[in-house]
């Protein structure tokens, strides 16, 4: 039973009513499509823009790339990777970001597969690469800091890694919140250059 108050604040039976009921749905209703119409006519040269700069096929390589690398499937993920350096590289070119998390990501999967000869290149340029698109007190710049750090480190450049890591941690103090793990792992890292 629906209820309805009076001016006097007394209740009353509302009796439900189809007719009223169903005319001000399709009022809402065709509102609601029209409004729906209206943003899709606005939004749609959005979507056929990010569809044709290419950002959809960076987005998906890039992606593919994480699950290949997280999942464990290194030689295929570094297959992925190449396949998004050189998308990265003809849409938006070898200084964009995209280029830069694409070589990133090359340099990590070479680490995990122990071919140290080519991770440091990787890590470098892409640390070049950030440097020119990334505020330098982002969380990922920090990360390129870091993960260069880490290599200088694995070859016993403490003096390198010293500076990259104190870098990072200054940063990550600045943008984490306290107690975050990329702290506690850039302070680890940091501790083993005095070593």
């Amino acid at each position: 039973m629906l209820v309805a108050y009076q001016k006097d604040h007394s209740k009353r039976r509302a009796e439900p009513s189809a007719g009223r009921f169903c005319v001000g749905f399709k009022a809402c209703l065709g509102a609601a499509l029209a409004l729906c119409v209206l943003c899709f006519a606005a939004l749609f040269p959005l979507a056929v823009m990010a569809a044709d700069d290419g950002t959809q096929a960076l987005l998906r390589l890039n992606s593919e790339t994480q699950q290949l690398a997280l999942s464990g499937r290194y030689e295929e993920a570094l297959a992925a990777a190449s396949r998004f350096e050189a998308e990265a590289s003809r849409l938006r070119g070898e200084t964009s970001l995209e280029f830069a998390r694409a070589i990133s990501w090359k340099g990590f999967i070479n680490q995990v597969l122990g071919r140290n000869d080519e991770v440091v290149p990787y890590f470098e340029r892409a640390l070049d690469v950030y440097r020119g698109v990334l505020p330098e007190d982002s969380a990922e710049f920090a990360t390129a800091l870091n993960n260069l750090g880490v290599q200088y480190l694995s070859r016993g450049q403490f003096k390198k890694a010293n500076g990259l890591l104190k870098r990072a941690l200054e940063i990550r103090e600045r943008v984490l919140p306290p107690g975050d793990i990329e702290i506690a792992n850039t302070l680890s890292n940091l501790a083993k250059t005095y070593a």
